[in-house]
């Protein structure tokens, strides 16, 4: 069984079509192990707020895809522990703060982070942590 570390642009994908949300859905329905920092919660749900405030999604559908991922088997990492290390990165790395949870998560875990995020990718790779990342819409098994 794989491990992954996912970020909320992947979780988003499992809650509303949008590109590459089929690939997010295979990974998954796949038996794997999947681990996140606790604020992933609060940004799939800031993601849904501003989904439904721009009318994409309706409120009650914000609702019940919100319930469904909290549904969802995630180990989940409190951010506290993590957020010394995640800040020194993002200053190396020219990420945010909440971007670099997720990396030095899937660092801790060694278990690589899957990202629809390209900026993302260019900026840890940059940063020489490069290994530890995947795009969703590459090659992630």
């Amino acid at each position: 069984m794989s491990r992954f570390v996912l970020d909320a642009s992947v979780a988003v994908k499992w809650l509303i079509p949008e590109a590459h949300s089929g690939a997010a859905i295979r990974l998954l329905k796949e038996k794997h192990t999947f681990y996140a920092p606790g604020l992933i919660y609060g940004e799939v749900g800031n993601v849904l707020w501003k989904r439904a405030r721009r009318g994409d999604i309706t409120f009650p559908y914000a609702q019940k895809a919100l319930a469904l991922f909290m549904g969802l088997a995630l180990e989940v990492q409190p951010a506290a522990p993590l957020t010394p290390v995640a800040l020194k990165f993002a200053l190396a790395a020219a990420c945010s703060v909440y971007d670099a949870f997720y990396l030095i998560l899937a660092m801790e875990r060694s278990a690589p982070l899957v990202t629809a995020d390209k900026k993302l990718i260019e900026s840890v790779t940059a940063a020489g942590a490069g290994e530890y990342i995947l795009w969703l819409g590459g090659a992630v098994p």
